[in-house]
């Protein structure tokens, strides 16, 4: 008995991973496809703003769009992957108790899930804070060695390479706070 448990835990263990690469191969052209569609709408979108946009935001917009695409396909992967299906278990768990058991236990089910939901909230919008302070300090220091890398001459020209890195440091390692 305990071979064929561990056995059959084997097999569910290679099931998982196998099942994990299918979905991934299934929805890997819907989801570039979508990242795809989203990143040249912002290429056009950047291509229409004014010639001062680009002159002033130059360095900013080319990791900005980079990681947009990243971020996008993730989103996608989250919400079909996670969320969907956590929807429905609920939908499935909350309809087996109000057939099986009375209403008093689907009333403590859903003001359980709503006490969770309103704290993981909270948390979430009290973390934004430093999520968003961090992300506006990285994209300063990423803007910065861009352009440092783009102005490349006049740096060389001036001997300022050491200033620019001790610049682009300061403003990286200030956005090492809490995460």
């Amino acid at each position: 008995m305990p071979l064929a448990l561990l056995a059959a835990y084997g097999l569910l263990r290679v099931a998982t991973t196998v099942f994990t690469e299918l979905r991934e191969y299934l929805f890997a052209k819907v989801t570039q496809r979508a990242v795809r569609k989203i990143a040249l709408e912002v290429f056009r979108h950047l291509h229409a703003l004014s010639l001062r946009f680009h002159l002033a935001a130059r360095p900013a917009a080319s990791p900005a769009t980079s990681s947009a695409a990243t971020r996008i396909s993730t989103l996608i992967q989250f919400a079909l992957f996670s969320i969907l299906p956590t929807l429905v278990e609920i939908t499935l768990v909350c309809a087996i108790l109000i057939a099986k058991y009375d209403w008093t236990f689907i009333a403590i089910t859903v003001a359980a899930l709503a006490l969770y939901i309103a704290f993981t909230v909270a948390v979430t919008e009290w973390r934004t804070h430093f999520r968003r302070e961090m992300n506006e300090l990285d994209s300063r220091a990423n803007t910065r060695a861009i352009d440092s890398l783009l102005n490349y001459e006049t740096v060389k020209y001036f001997g300022n390479e050491g200033w620019e890195a001790r610049a682009t440091t300061t403003a990286c390692s200030a956005g090492s706070g809490p995460r």
